[in-house]
């Protein structure tokens, strides 16, 4: 399962670095690369064997060389379960790594842009919500729970899908099936999206940084309360120094050294992780259904607060640039082999069974992208690269944040993404529950 894993990865980067126009997947190839390996698996899985020898009767056996990918006897579906361990590594690195480095100026960006993030938020899941219940009421799609499903894979939101499958318990596997059909295009329009529309709009990616950099620098009112601090403090400085001839004016004490772990910061994202993780395993009950902020969640808020703070106490929690860059670059691609190998796995055969399905998801992926990031333009008068940093926050698509980065080649894009997220996240989990109780 390693090699496999690292031969998608491998494959993925040459994939990505193919450039069209402009337009190239970059790390978002490894999700091409892992789709393609999951679609040979899922029809080959239970026929690659080799003999191997034993020492007891018989004297020869044949063994599955593949034998972590099995069929789920419930739901009838391919399944890889053994690869979701890489799937939460990897997602945890890369949300940990995002939090770290947008940390020391998503507070006040989210303060500035507040109102912003929270409509794209929540029109974005809005529109999705709406045209699931049109398809339902219109008999073009006659289960819920199957709209339901499809609704959460066209956003690619896993929190989304459990929370589906906790209010139509009855129907998990119609409700996994849906997922399946849209979740791979719901991957693969929102990572074409954010990289066509500045294509589309003309915009120069150098201009667009300049704006985008701008808009995080600190407010006018930000600026002149630092120079009335440092006004503050140097007045303050001048008053306790008495000018008398028969004494040596004393040196200003030295601040104590803050302590480091360990150079790399890898201390910090293991804690980031570990705390992250355990907070975002917390839940509450809202009526029938559960709402925690998962893995994703967890990580992301508290990456983002030890960012934004770095320390505590005496013991330094800031991280190297350097290493949050791979942290967030490895817990990406990882991410990305695994959840496109397990799209790939019954892609054909879902697809050939519900071909209108998999147009509706489609559907559903593009619209709400398409309102979110006209309300970012026009009423919010967003520059392009916070527009889709929201835009890729509201659809929940990790693997659209890594191609805006490419794209931007700017981690800043990443605090409109963690802002815009969490409010995407919340709304979603209560749409399944809306949806069965309409219908």
């Amino acid at each position: 399962m390693v090699f496999i894993v690292f031969a998608i990865i491998f494959i993925g980067y040459l994939i990505g670095k193919i450039n069209i126009k402009g337009v190239a997947l970059g790390s978002a190839g490894v999700f091409v690369s892992a789709l393609a390996f999951g679609i040979l698996f899922g029809a080959i899985h239970d026929r690659i064997v080799f003999t191997v020898a034993t020492d007891i009767a018989p004297y020869y056996r044949e063994v599955n060389i593949i034998s972590w990918v099995t069929v789920n006897e419930r739901t009838g579906l391919v399944e890889a379960t053994p690869m979701r361990v890489f799937r939460t590594f990897g997602l945890a690195m890369f949300i940990g790594g995002i939090g770290l480095i947008a940390g020391p100026t998503f507070f006040r960006n989210f303060k500035k842009k507040f109102g912003s993030y929270v409509a794209m938020g929540l029109a974005t899941t809005t529109v999705a919500a709406v045209i699931a219940i049109v398809l339902i009421a219109s008999n073009a799609i006659k289960s819920p729970a199957m709209a339901t499903g499809l609704l959460m894979g066209a956003l690619s939101t896993t929190p989304g899908l459990s929370a589906a499958q906790d209010v139509f318990s009855d129907y998990e596997a119609i409700v996994a099936t849906a997922n399946g059909v849209a979740y791979p295009l719901g991957v693969l329009g929102v990572v074409l999206f954010v990289q066509l529309v500045p294509k589309i709009l003309k915009k120069n990616m150098d201009v667009e940084r300049k704006k985008l950099t701008d808009s995080l620098a600190s407010s006018p009112v930000d600026k002149k309360e630092e120079q009335t601090s440092q006004l503050e403090q140097s007045q303050d400085s001048s008053k306790s120094i008495t000018i008398d001839n028969s004494e040596m004016l004393s040196e200003p004490i030295p601040k104590k050294k803050l302590i480091t772990i360990d150079k790399l910061g890898l201390f910090v994202v293991a804690s980031v992780i570990i705390v992250g993780m355990l907070f975002g395993s917390l839940s509450f009950q809202a009526g029938a259904t559960v709402i925690a902020l998962g893995t994703t969640g967890g990580v992301l808020l508290t990456g983002l607060i030890v960012g934004h703070f770095g320390k505590i106490g005496r013991i330094s929690l800031k991280v190297p640039e350097k290493t949050s860059f791979v942290i967030r670059e490895l817990g990406l691609i990882i991410f990305l082999a695994t959840v496109g190998f397990e799209g790939g796995l019954n892609f054909l055969s879902v697809v050939a069974d519900y071909p209108l399905l998999f147009l509706y998801g489609g559907i559903i992926t593009l619209a709400p992208m398409i309102v979110a990031f006209l309300i970012g333009r026009y009423a919010f008068k967003l520059d392009v690269l916070n527009n889709l940093g929201s835009v890729t926050g509201g659809m929940t698509s990790t693997p659209a944040l890594g191609a805006l980065i490419y794209t931007a080649k700017t981690e800043d894009v990443g605090h409109a993404y963690a802002a815009t997220y969490p409010i995407a996240l919340f709304s979603l989990i209560f749409v399944p529950q809306i949806i069965a109780l309409i219908f």
